[in-house]
């Protein structure tokens, strides 16, 4: 009896351990420089490297779903830019590490949860995506990664911590593509329906997410910018800008 309880614990661990590896093996792929060349989405990647350098404000000088930090969605070897990329997504990277080490525990505690269903849909998606470098997908994934151990652990300190994280990291989308922070959201409002639906005490720290959330990036961005106006400027033309992109995608030619 003690040793097949010991198998089964090697088993979990053993399995543990190699969803982990490939998820760090496979996820770390985000590191890459974007080339000069001539083009149209090219010219536009140049715009997003030297807004900032050219102290050109977002929502006064520049109207589009990129923001301030949108040169880490496309870094050119411009300043700082590379830098700071890399510096921010190795902290998102290891974040998402942490996050599936300790869902896929929990899921091994319980035998069954639905950690077990989401990392399967997050893992397909994840190496779906990745294969395309697509930086904003990855930080979307990593929070829903967030919000979803939040609803599953019962640890109230972790569940604390993970809330400020789900801060940071929907900050950091609000500044860096606009129409990230949507989808982000609109993943929020599902999680805070599905847990009133269900009872579950965890939906106040959604609520305090979604609410702080804009609280500060109203703030944060008034301190940047220097005025309400461009705050508003800032989302009201980010959500149009993509409205139109979806709506002229949805042309047939």
């Amino acid at each position: 009896m003690i040793n097949e309880i010991n198998y089964i614990k090697i088993k979990k661990n053993y399995i543990c351990f190699l969803y982990i590896s490939l998820f760090s093996l496979f996820s770390f792929n985000f590191v890459y420089i974007i080339p000069f060349s001539m083009g149209l989405d090219q010219s536009a990647y140049w715009i997003y490297n030297i807004s900032n350098i050219k102290h050109w404000i977002y929502g006064k000088d520049l109207f589009y779903t990129f923001g301030p930090l949108g040169y880490m969605v496309y870094p050119m070897n411009i300043g700082s830019n590379l830098f700071y990329t890399t510096i921010t997504f190795i902290f998102i990277y290891t974040y998402g590490v942490y996050l599936t080490y300790k869902i896929i525990n929990i899921n091994f505690k319980n035998n069954f949860s639905i950690s077990i269903v989401f990392l399967a849909i997050f893992s397909f998606i994840l190496g779906s995506n990745l294969i395309y470098n697509i930086r904003e997908y990855f930080i979307i994934y990593i929070f829903l990664l967030s919000i979803t151990y939040i609803y599953i652990t019962k640890n109230i300190i972790e569940q604390r911590i993970n809330f400020i994280f789900s801060n940071i990291l929907l900050i950091i989308m609000s500044y860096m593509k606009f129409s990230g922070v949507i989808i982000m959201f609109g993943t929020m409002i599902i999680f805070l329906l599905l847990n009133l639906l269900l009872n579950n005490k965890n939906c106040k720290y959604y609520f305090i997410i979604l609410f702080s959330t804009i609280i500060f990036f109203i703030i944060s961005f008034y301190a940047y910018s220097g005025s309400l106006d461009y705050v508003k400027n800032y989302i009201y033309y980010a959500v149009k800008i993509s409205d139109s992109y979806n709506l002229a995608l949805s042309v047939v030619s």
